[in-house]
């Protein structure tokens, strides 16, 4: 390194130093004892501390495709911007900007269209700010000579409807050196009152028919030059329908959709979108692709007496829409069926969160059948509203908590011998209250410590009240080694993809269905719902868009186990699943129990003790094996075996491998604090 430069360049830096102390500023002039400093003030009009005043004297004048503005340049150094846009529109449309630093300022761009007029204005920007918009100034650009005939072609279809496309071009025959985009105006039928539409943003020859034209005439224009001459050529496009082209009729219980596609640009394919109208809330569309019309929507996806949403949108080559239109439609009254059509399966009472089952009588065979409809009304049958259905098995409801206190009502259509049926039953009125008393609400958790256990009330003593539980064999009378039992079949809310437990309780079994419901099973067979449901989250998982793609093994209860701390206080402990509202949760929970004689009551304050990681996302859950069996060990733990949920081979995430996740796994849970090994 050259020290001597070094020194000198320190020495320098110095000086200037010095200088800069010297430096004061007073309102933001500079100011100094140095001669070589100029303190004098600059003049106002360039005083940088001031936002630019708001231009004045507009003057716009039109001429060939150009217009030119000028105003008065009172601003010092500012830069202006310029807004523009056509004064005669079917709406205000949007103001097209400009920049420039000096007056006039002309634009002759692809935007400027002859005969039209345009409303302009601007404002001043300096770095300190902006000036307000001026006031706005009104400038007309002269017409063209018409072009030759045939210098515009157009699809030449004379009769167009909403949502559909229109396409013009200028011929090849027809060269031009320059072209202005395409615009487009609405007008009566006779060609008058024209009004501007917005121009496209894409592709300014296509143009989708808006609402507003129907019933009108659409024509276009473009201006070109061509050999040193400006044209304008102008063409009609066309008369927009006075009706929509879409429209449906009924046969056989079959919506038939008819469009028109004569004479319309080729396209792809059709979206089409249909779903009830008059339901709870509002239902997903249910799409269908269609390559041509009229299109069918099948007897079994439609019901008689309904209100239908239609949709229907032309796609182009990459599949996109291209239009869309909207129509409504309400199935005529198919004739009724015998009321013995359908057969209840499920007795009353009905509660949230239960089961109820139904089918077609065997004694009505069909040809087709629709889905089952299920339909929450008011307890007089009035106004009854579709309830969104919740699972693909469709002859199966598991009752919303929206339906307290209301009447469900089922429907399905049938066709028999080439005739179709509508057939509706009343399934019943659903307790307003789920029968939960203020007493099961304020039930005790079990405490840490408990009481020694005591034994059961004494055991029923007639040998025909003795039963075990079995799948159907035959109807024989079975002998165990130590006395004579029968089989005893019991109807139960059990769905057929597993799932649920039996434990004894006493000389009782308390039962739970694979969905939630616990039960009393009686020596004599007989079956005694109770106010309980395991927290399960059903109903939302239900509701849930992706609920059809779960295998309904993987939503369940898995098994559950008592310890009985008193002759009246027992601890229920269940596995079984959660919906987290986005995926689905492995956990472990409990409550109380507490037997009074005879009696038997669940309380509703669960508690959590347990929860498996990961919560499994819906687009995972394929399999079937859940696992989910307990085994008690000792006085405070639980030996749990999860199941892989299927997701362990078919899958990416391997999650029985994984030593972070509790999935797959051989469990010791502690039932007091929930930690698990």
């Amino acid at each position: 390194m050259n020290f001597e430069k070094l020194y000198k360049l320190s020495a320098l830096t110095v000086l200037l130093s010095a200088i800069a102390i010297a430096v004061a500023t007073t309102d933001g002039l500079l100011s100094a004892t140095s001669s070589f400093i100029d303190a004098s003030p600059p003049p106002a009009a360039s005083n940088p501390r001031s936002t630019p005043p708001v231009p004045t004297e507009i003057v716009a004048t039109g001429s060939k495709r150009t217009i030119t503005i000028s105003w008065e340049d009172a601003a010092g150094d500012a830069s202006y911007t310029i807004a523009v846009r056509p004064k005669n529109g079917t709406e205000p449309l949007e103001w097209v900007e400009y920049s420039t630093t000096s007056s006039p300022y002309s634009i002759s761009d692809n935007l400027v269209m002859s005969g039209l007029e345009y409303e302009i204005r601007l404002f001043a920007a300096n770095y300190n700010g902006r000036s307000e918009w001026s006031k706005i100034a009104t400038v007309s650009v002269p017409a063209l000579q018409p072009a030759p005939s045939g210098a515009v072609g157009t699809d030449n279809v004379s009769l167009y409807y909403v949502g559909d496309i229109m396409a013009v071009n200028v011929l090849s025959q027809k060269p031009f050196e320059n072209r202005s985009v395409w615009h487009w105006f609405v007008c009566e039928t006779d060609g008058t009152d024209c009004k501007m539409l917005p121009v496209p943003k894409i592709t300014t020859y296509l143009y989708h028919v808006p609402e507003i034209a129907r019933g009108k005439l659409i024509k276009v224009q473009v201006d070109y030059d061509k050999d040193g001459e400006s044209y304008s050529a102008t063409d009609i496009a066309g008369v927009v329908h006075e009706i929509d082209r879409l429209r449906a009729n009924i046969t056989n219980g079959r919506i038939k959709i008819f469009w028109d596609e004569s004479e319309k640009p080729s396209t792809t394919n059709y979206r089409i979108r249909v779903r009830p109208k008059n339901s709870t809330q509002p239902l997903q569309w249910t799409e269908h692709l269609a390559r041509s019309f009229p299109y069918v929507i099948l007897d079994y996806q439609v019901m008689s007496g309904l209100e239908y949403e239609i949709q229907i949108a032309t796609l182009n080559a990459d599949q996109q829409s291209e239009s869309l239109q909207t129509l409504e439609f309400t199935v005529p009254d198919l004739p009724a069926a015998p009321p013995t059509a359908i057969q209840i399966l499920t007795e009353p009472p009905y509660r949230s969160s239960d089961v109820v089952h139904v089918s077609l009588a065997s004694q009505h065979p069909f040809t087709s059948r629709s889905a089952w409809h299920w339909f929450l009304c008011d307890t007089d049958g009035a106004e009854c509203k579709l309830l969104p259905p919740k699972q693909t098995n469709t002859h199966r409801l598991l009752i919303p908590d929206i339906a307290r206190g209301k009447l469900i009502k089922v429907q399905s259509d049938y066709r028999k011998d080439g005739i179709a049926y509508t057939a509706s039953a009343t399934i019943g009125i659903v307790n307003q209250y789920n029968d939960l008393s203020d007493a099961t609400t304020t039930m005790p958790n079990p405490a840490p410590t408990y009481s020694s256990a005591e034994e059961c009330p004494e055991a029923p003593t007639s040998q025909d009240d003795q039963f075990l539980f079995s799948v159907e064999t035959s109807t024989q009378s079975l002998q165990s080694l130590l006395y004579a039992t029968q089989l005893k079949f019991v109807r139960t809310q059990w769905d057929r993809d597993g799932g649920g437990a039996i434990e004894a309780m006493c000389h009782d079994l308390l039962l739970a269905t694979p969905w939630g419901r616990i039960a009393v099973v009686r020596p004599n067979g007989s079956v005694e719902y109770l106010n309980a449901q395991v927290p399960m989250n059903l109903e939302a998982f239900w509701t849930h868009p992706d609920a059809s793609k779960i295998y309904r093994g993987q939503l369940r209860v898995a098994d559950i186990l008592l310890k009985q701390h008193s002759s009246q206080l027992w601890e229920l402990l269940i596995t079984h699943h959660y919906f987290t509202g986005e995926c689905l949760r492995f956990r472990l929970s409990s409550t109380t129990v507490i037997r009074n004689g005879n009696n038997i009551e669940v309380s509703p304050a669960w508690r959590t003790i347990f929860d498996a990681t990961p919560c499994m996302p819906l687009n995972y859950i394929m399999g079937v094996r859940t696992g989910g069996s307990m085994l008690v060990e000792g006085s405070d733990h639980l030996l749990i075996v999860t199941g892989d949920h299927g997701i362990d081979g078919r899958n990416t995430w391997v999650v029985s491998q994984d030593p972070e996740s509790h999935l797959g796994k051989l469990l010791r849970v502690e039932i007091e604090t929930g930690e698990a090994e």
